[in-house]
């Protein structure tokens, strides 16, 4: 966990690791080899960026989000061809009231919907984690982006425990159309 903390103190001490599953918090030492990008005064959307050209060059993702960034959505919806999506009741409003990008025919996706309150990615070749601020609010600035196996490890089975609590998306009021009807339209 030094090691971590090591590679970016400021990062891991002004962000919430406590809203991560109790078992996760003491596996972080997984994630040793990421690192942090961040939203510079001359790049003010950097971290954004990383996250979409991340997402455009995939094929393959779980997500866990508790934001909607239509653009983000888009480029991982447009050639994802495996995905699960692990998304807050608050997401799934915003879909129902917008329609989104989860439009199209997309093969083997997924929804969920959780309490969720920081975001995951476990991609093709890339785990991308974002921590909320420790006052609780979503932090569009920072990434936390890790290339080595053992990162996209430790990603995948917080994504598959998150996967299994969640509820199905039918289950909710008002809910956006069944996986099936997607795949479909």
């Amino acid at each position: 966990m030094e090691e971590l903390i090591k590679t970016d103190q400021t990062y891991w001490q002004s962000h919430d690791v406590t809203v991560l599953p109790h078992s996760f918090q003491f596996d972080l030492s997984e994630l040793v080899s990421g690192s942090i990008i961040r939203a510079t005064d001359t790049q003010p959307s950097r971290a954004v960026h990383e996250v979409e050209n991340r997402f455009e060059a995939t094929t393959s993702a779980d997500v866990v989000a508790p934001t909607y960034d239509q653009r983000q959505w888009s480029a991982l919806l447009d050639r994802c061809e495996s995905c699960r999506l692990v998304i807050a009741e608050a997401v799934l409003s915003a879909l129902r009231n917008d329609g989104g990008p989860i439009s199209g025919s997309i093969e083997d996706l997924g929804i969920r919907v959780a309490d969720v309150t920081f975001e995951l990615a476990v991609t093709d070749d890339c785990l991308l984690l974002s921590l909320p601020l420790l006052d609780g609010s979503y932090d569009v600035q920072t990434v936390f982006i890790a290339e080595t196996e053992r990162a996209r490890t430790w990603g995948t089975n917080l994504f598959e425990q998150v996967w299994a609590d969640a509820g199905r998306v039918d289950d909710f009021p008002g809910s956006l159309r069944t996986n099936s009807e997607l795949r479909s339209s």
